[in-house]
């Protein structure tokens, strides 16, 4: 019976031993836990607090202290780290000594002790190509680039592999500022590794802002290796320091489709002459009937801007007319056919066309809709133009139909809103500032709306006929009458009234036009504050010296910090 009652308390103890063990180790995990997070957020203090506790609890605890003398490197605490390591020396293993050592002797000025130290590690050890990567990231984490580089080379020579740690090098030679090698390694790693090519694009676009006759190096890359992924970003490093041409070069023997994004980031941009023979070179080497399509009516976008219609018109008849493009199969895969439509509508109102024929146009655009939205909204296409031309009643009988199919509070919707308030506007009815106020609340942001709004401000202070005048220049310029619209502000500049308003407007519309002659109508000398705010922006706008631009925002802003063009002042501020 006592035999059994002590085995029993034996039992007891070692359970509660073990229970007593199991709390421990979970305190000492949360309070790790704990830690860790403090130093995520780099809250050194609290996080010291915590490892210097754990220590007191459990003085040989070297992970611990490991932990907060890592800390002391972070926030430069070198000799309390120093007099750590040494305390611990002796518990520490003797690769995380070595590491501890290598970053006190660098924060100490004695980087070539440290590096000695590692290379007499490495020649009584057998070698590991992981640990030279481990110290050399030591070092560079330490911004000791130069041994960095000493170590990833003796692991590449150790290895007998030209691509091992190319892109750790690369980095360490960009630090360095040793562009060139730098860009031969981050080449290397491409080579082996296609799915990094925007990440190598940006690095080597940073050297390239530094000095573009680096362009050069990568030339030299380019024609030693037949690589598709070294090919595009020589193509890409062209355009970036404004090679065109050059790039074109490479891009026409590159997939189709990188040469249709080349074309595309170049249309963006407005570099027009390089985007048309881009796509002109797409074209040809494309098979696909909806992407030669779409290609095409980028083409036309650019033929018009350049106010060249009779190529527009001939390209877009070719999307026009391909009946390969109408197949069923190919009807709802693009909006090719829609599109092409629309823009011949485009292309009709600045060729002074009928408008029979633009609407015409907008309606057949309607049958290549993919649903009924779509078809809404080619509708309200239709009403804008109805509006313009002044067909009032036309453009509102067909607003109400739209009105009574639509849903409320779909895109449509609201934007019916905005044509029942623009066609209100102009033609001057009570009605339209009840419903500009609907609108600015349902389409918030909206650069129609923004744009209305400057001319009613513009406006409010001319007389009934004059305002009725700007209105029928209004409708014209949107329908690409610009000549018809300037004649008539022309007819109002003599009113010495009302001549900074004509003035304001004349500006403004010239700009839309690209006219050249935009900037003198913004030198005339007004007199209300809100046309001299609207000119001063406009000249700042086309300021193309940066400085210059910047000095003239930060000049109006400092007299006038709550303008209605503050704003947009600001972001001429560099």
């Amino acid at each position: 019976m006592c035999k059994r009652i002590s085995l029993i308390i034996i039992l007891l103890s070692f359970f509660s031993l073990i229970l007593t063990a199991s709390e421990e180790l979970d305190r000492r995990t949360t309070l790790l836990n704990q830690a860790n997070h403090f130093t995520i957020r780099r809250n050194y203090e609290k996080a010291n607090s915590i490892y210097k506790k754990l220590l007191q609890e459990n003085p040989d605890d070297y992970i611990v202290a490991e932990k907060l003398i890592q800390n002391y490197f972070k926030t430069s605490q070198i000799e309390a780290a120093e007099e750590l390591i040494e305390k611990y020396s002796k518990k520490f293993p003797e690769l995380t000594l070595l590491r501890l050592n290598t970053v006190l002797l660098i924060n100490l000025g004695k980087t070539e002790e440290a590096y000695s130290e590692i290379e007499n590690y490495f020649n009584t050890t057998p070698k590991n190509l992981n640990r030279y990567r481990e110290f050399s990231l030591l070092f560079q984490t330490n911004k000791q680039y130069k041994y960095a580089i000493k170590l990833l080379l003796e692991a590449r020579e150790i290895a007998q592999d030209e691509f091992l740690n190319a892109r750790l090098l690369a980095n360490n030679y960009q630090y360095l500022g040793e562009y060139e090698k730098a860009i031969t390694e981050y080449i290397r790693y491409l080579r082996k590794n296609k799915s990094y090519r925007f990440y190598v694009y940006n690095r080597i676009k940073d050297m390239l802002k530094q000095d573009p006759v680096l362009v050069e190096v990568l030339q030299t890359e380019y024609e030693r290796w037949d690589n598709q992924q070294v090919s595009e970003l020589y193509a890409k490093s062209l355009t970036y320091v404004g090679k065109y041409e050059m790039a074109l070069q490479i891009y026409s023997k590159l997939d189709a489709k990188l040469l249709r994004d080349f074309a595309e980031s170049q249309y963006k941009l407005g570099n027009y002459t390089i985007a048309k023979k881009a796509l002109q070179q797409y074209i040809q080497r494309e098979v696909s009937a909806i992407a030669i399509a779409e290609a095409q009516l980028t083409l036309a976008d650019i033929y018009i801007t350049n106010n060249e219609f009779e190529a527009a018109q001939e390209i877009l008849w070719q999307v026009y007319q391909n009946k390969e493009l109408q197949n069923r199969r190919n009807f709802y895969r693009s909006h090719a056919n829609m599109n092409c439509r629309v823009k011949l509508a485009e292309l009709a109102m600045k060729q002074g066309k009928d408008a029979e024929l633009i609407v015409q146009y907008y309606q057949e655009a309607r049958k290549f809709a993919m649903n009924s939205s779509e078809k809404q909204l080619l509708d309200l296409k239709i009403i804008d133009y109805l509006t313009m031309q002044g067909d009032f009643e036309a453009a509102s009988q067909k607003l109400q139909k739209i009105k009574g199919n639509t849903e409320i509070g779909t895109q449509v919707d609201k934007l019916a809103d905005y044509y029942t308030f623009l066609l209100a506007f102009i033609q001057q009815k009570e009605s339209a500032d009840s419903l500009l106020t609907e609108v600015m609340i349902n389409i918030p942001q909206n650069k129609q709306i923004n744009n209305i709004l400057l001319l009613k401000e513009i406006v409010k202070d001319m007389s009934v006929e004059s305002k009725s005048k700007v209105l029928t220049a209004f409708r014209k310029k949107n329908i690409y009458q610009y000549s018809s619209a300037m004649t008539i502000l022309d007819s109002l500049s003599t009113n010495i009234q009302e001549q900074g308003q004509v003035k304001i407007l004349q500006g403004m519309w010239a700009l839309e036009n690209n006219d050249p002659q935009a900037q003198k109508y913004f030198e005339f000398d007004f007199q209300k504050p809100i046309l001299k705010e609207i000119a001063a922006y406009f000249e700042a706008m086309l300021e193309k010296d940066g400085q210059i631009k910047s000095l003239m925002a930060s000049e109006f802003l400092k007299n006038n910090p709550n303008a209605v063009f503050a704003p947009q002042f600001r972001e001429f501020v560099q």
